[in-house]
């Protein structure tokens, strides 16, 4: 979309609207996860205090998020009089679910629950990517002294043998130093790119998927999955979505490709009547744990309270799991850089032998 949209009214109506009554994307507008957070965290904050969208447009021109965007959706809703689900849904605002979910809330009144609950969700995932890069630098670190340094100097242990050493250690350091600087710069700019992805991705949904298939590293995704499929169910819920809509919802927004895989099977048990328990059990990779305890919850009438604690659960399950996975990452690079020492040391000693010889 260009400029031209300050000039003419959005599409209304039949207008940027698909057949089937849906709103028709016009635009992209790739959001981080910080971005998201704060946009939801403004409108969560404005509405709950009772203040209105313009003063939330205000808000968010001083702090800076997105000035285009927020121009677009100022003139879209405060002129001319869209839904804010809608204004999301066209300028491609935050992620998809997160857009199926405002629409819905808008028409319950139940928007600031909403986006309070959503914008915990982007701060929880941008923490975990931080504790991410912070858990690798030091296998970086470890990596780098390997490659660049102690196989540099294995490799100079004749020359040295042969000739004066301070001039050798000298010049081999700084080809490792500089070696060891390109590799951070590659590892920073890869960092900072995985850091800032769009909330909103192709790229990023399909990477996820395919690394949610692979064994024992992706325990935590896997858990972290069951843990946002239970907070976007509640959200769902709360937010007045019907229940088959629901669980499709947090199947999609789990990023789960096992969810998604049996939603088809939860619908049909839906549809035959039998209670949201029954239904969850057919998708696969769900615990059995979860769904005892969504059938606790609809006996009980608790269900809301039993999936924020369901979610809490998991959540803690897999920052453990991360935890001990890049423990145990870490354990396999410092035995790496110790076998690597070895053999180069017992390596330079035999090749020392034989010039000596």
């Amino acid at each position: 979309m260009n400029d031209s949209f300050y000039d003419a009214p959005p599409p209304h109506g039949s207008q940027g609207m698909a057949s089937d009554g849906a709103v028709i994307r016009e635009m992209s507008t790739y959001m981080t996860d910080r971005d998201a957070e704060k946009v939801c965290q403004l409108f969560a904050d404005g509405l709950s205090s009772g203040v209105g969208y313009s003063r939330i447009f205000d808000f968010m021109d001083r702090q800076r998020i997105d000035s285009k965007m927020t121009q677009r959706l100022r003139i879209a809703v405060l002129e001319y009089g869209d839904k804010l689900g809608e204004a999301f849904a066209r300028f491609g605002v935050l992620d998809a679910p997160m857009r199926k979910l405002v629409l819905v809330a808008e028409e319950q009144g139940a928007l600031p629950e909403t986006f309070a609950g959503q914008a915990k969700l982007y701060a929880a995932r941008y923490k975990r990517k931080k504790q991410v890069i912070i858990g690798v630098v030091e296998p970086c670190i470890m990596v780098c002294l390997a490659l660049f340094g102690f196989r540099g100097v294995f490799g100079g242990l004749i020359e040295m043998f042969q000739n004066d050493m301070g001039p050798i250690l000298w010049r081999i350091g700084l080809k490792a130093l500089i070696q060891s600087v390109i590799f951070f710069m590659f590892f920073g700019g890869f960092a900072y790119t995985w850091m800032n992805l769009p909330v909103d991705s192709a790229f990023r949904e399909a990477t996820g998927r395919i690394w949610y298939r692979l064994p024992v590293v992706s325990k935590p995704m896997r858990l972290q999955a069951v843990a946002n499929f239970a907070r976007y169910l509640r959200q769902s819920l709360r937010s007045g979505m019907d229940v088959f809509r629901s669980v499709e919802l947090a199947a999609e927004a789990s990023n789960s490709p096992w969810f998604m895989g049996t939603i088809n099977k939860a619908r049909d048990v839906l549809e035959a009547g039998y209670p949201l328990e029954q239904a969850l059990r057919q998708l696969k990779g769900l615990p059995d744990e979860f769904t005892d305890y969504v059938g606790i919850g609809e006996e009980t009438g608790r269900l809301e309270e039993n999936l924020v604690f369901l979610a809490d659960r998991y959540d803690v399950q897999a920052t453990e799991a991360f935890e001990l996975l890049l423990r145990a990452f870490i354990y396999v690079v410092r035995m790496s850089f110790i076998v690597v020492v070895m053999v180069g040391a017992v390596f330079s000693v035999v090749m020392l032998a034989d010039v000596s010889w």
